[in-house]
């Protein structure tokens, strides 16, 4: 096994485990993405992380995480985490993040500090303020 590793990359970045600098357009692997900073798609079975920040869509089956936030969509069969502010639409069994501007779409769903605009929707709904909108069982 091996791991495709790279400066940047402003077109594709394939690879069994994908690891960049900076992504500009698409990174793919079957295992994982790792990009210090992600923008346009992050396409991998099991996770993806944009640990500088992330711009665009995260699909994975079981985890995806932007560190220094997020703008775009997280989209996961089991886990969501940004730290920092999301910007956009996290849709997962379990999202979470510091800050939210968007709408958090799961079965368990939490926001760790501010809220600022958007929506919670699912089974439990977690915020440190009583002005958020949450919508659940």
């Amino acid at each position: 096994m091996s791991a495709h590793a790279q400066k940047s990359s402003s077109n594709v970045g394939l690879g069994v485990i994908s690891i960049n600098d900076s992504v500009k357009g698409v990174q793919l692997s079957p295992i994982s993405n790792i990009a210090e900073h992600s923008s346009g798609v992050q396409l991998a079975v099991f996770s993806n992380v944009g640990y500088n920040g992330m711009e665009g869509v995260q699909l994975s089956a079981l985890n995806n995480i932007a560190i220094g936030g997020a703008k775009g969509v997280q989209l996961s069969g089991f886990t969501n985490q940004t730290f920092g502010t999301m910007r956009g639409l996290q849709l997962a069994f379990r999202n979470q993040t510091d800050t939210l501007r968007g709408v958090q779409l799961g079965l368990f769903n939490f926001i760790a500090h501010d809220y600022r605009s958007g929506v919670q929707i699912g089974f439990v709904n977690f915020s440190r303020d009583s002005i958020t909108k949450r919508f659940g069982l």
